[in-house]
C-alpha cells in the first residue's frame, strides 16, 4: 500500500493513503489534501496510481511525472507531499501483550495525529510517555464518547513506541489488533 505524507515545516502533518481512486490536491475546499498556501492551486495536482507506478498530474502546466517514494515534492512554501511505499501492518500480537510499533524516524519525530480536517491537531511523541483519555489530567485530551478518562499511554522507546491499555473501557488497537 502507498501512503501520501502531507509535511509541513519537514513535519508529517497527516496521512492518506493512495487507493485506486487518484487523490487531488489544492487549496480547494473539494480536494482530497487541502493545503492552505495560496501559492497552491485550487486543484494543483492529481495523484493516481497507474500501470504500477504513482503519478503526479499538474493541473497548471499539463505535465505528469513519477513520484519516487521518499522524495519529497515541494507544495507551496512550507509544505511537502512524500510517498511512502509499501507500509506493512505489524504482525498480530497477542491480547495480553504490546510490542513496539515499528518507526523509521527517531521517537522525537513521531506524533500523533489527533481529530480531522480542520479540527486536527498534531501532538509531538518526545521522550516521556504520554497518556491519552478524556480527562484533564491527560497529556493528550481526546473528546470523544468511546475513549475513557485514561485510556492508553504511549511509551516511547529506542524501538519506537509501545502502546498499552490502561483498562479502558472498548480497548485499544493498533491496526485492528488490541492491545493491553
Amino acid at each position: 500500500m502507498d501512503v501520501l505524507v502531507l509535511m509541513f515545516r519537514d513535519e508529517p502533518l497527516r496521512e492518506f493513503e493512495l487507493r485506486e481512486r487518484p487523490l487531488e490536491v489544492g487549496r480547494g475546499a473539494g480536494c482530497d489534501i487541502v493545503v492552505h498556501d495560496p501559492a497552491v492551486g485550487e486543484r494543483h495536482w492529481l495523484v493516481m496510481r497507474q500501470g504500477g507506478a504513482v503519478w503526479v498530474h499538474d493541473h497548471a502546466s499539463g505535465s505528469r511525472r513519477p513520484i519516487a517514494a521518499g522524495r519529497p515534492l515541494t507544495l507551496g512554501a512550507h509544505h511537502a507531499l512524500v510517498r511512502v511505499q509499501d507500509v506493512t501492518k505489524p504482525t498480530p500480537i497477542g491480547r495480553l501483550r504490546t510490542a513496539p510499533i515499528a518507526a523509521d524516524v527517531p521517537p522525537a519525530r513521531l506524533g500523533l495525529l489527533i481529530g480531522e480536517g480542520a479540527e486536527a491537531r498534531r501532538v509531538a511523541i518526545e521522550d516521556r510517555p504520554l497518556v491519552l483519555g478524556t480527562c484533564v489530567e491527560a497529556d493528550v485530551q481526546v473528546s470523544d464518547r468511546t475513549v475513557s478518562a485514561r485510556h492508553c499511554r504511549l511509551e516511547p522507546t529506542p524501538d519506537g513506541v509501545f502502546v498499552r491499555d490502561l483498562e479502558s473501557r472498548n480497548g485499544t488497537s493498533v491496526d485492528g489488533v488490541f492491545v493491553r
